[in-house]
């Protein structure tokens, strides 16, 4: 019987030490820093525009596209001036910084870039 509790308070004894050692899932998902979001950018020509929900579509390189969200904290220039998204048109060059949050782009900036002039 002595034997049986002894071995009995070492294996306790051992499952306190080793426990007390871990940590457990959930007190490491407090102490990690949140994720870093990635600022992109795209330069290219507006496809498609819609105002009434806020997105455009712009060309880039290749034969790729990016749908970027306009949000309300998007700011949109032209010449150094801030104009509005109904200022935008189809065929417009634009450079935009946005950012990927759960899978949708969200413009942070919005350039319109001047219109080039041809030559004679």
């Amino acid at each position: 019987m002595k034997k049986l509790c002894l071995t009995l308070i070492l294996v306790i004894s051992i499952a306190m030490v080793t426990s007390s050692g871990c940590k457990r899932s959930s007190d490491k998902a407090k102490t990690s820093s949140p994720a870093v979001q990635e600022i992109l950018t795209i330069s290219g020509k507006i496809l498609k525009i819609d105002t009434a929900k806020a997105w455009i579509i712009v060309s880039g390189q290749g034969k790729s596209s990016v749908t970027v969200a306009v949000g309300k904290n998007t700011v949109i220039y032209k010449s150094g001036k801030t104009i509005k998204l109904s200022d935008l048109k189809i065929g417009n060059s634009v450079t935009i910084t946005y950012e990927s949050k759960k899978g949708t782009n969200i413009a942070k900036t919005i350039q319109l870039e001047p219109a080039k002039t041809k030559k004679r």
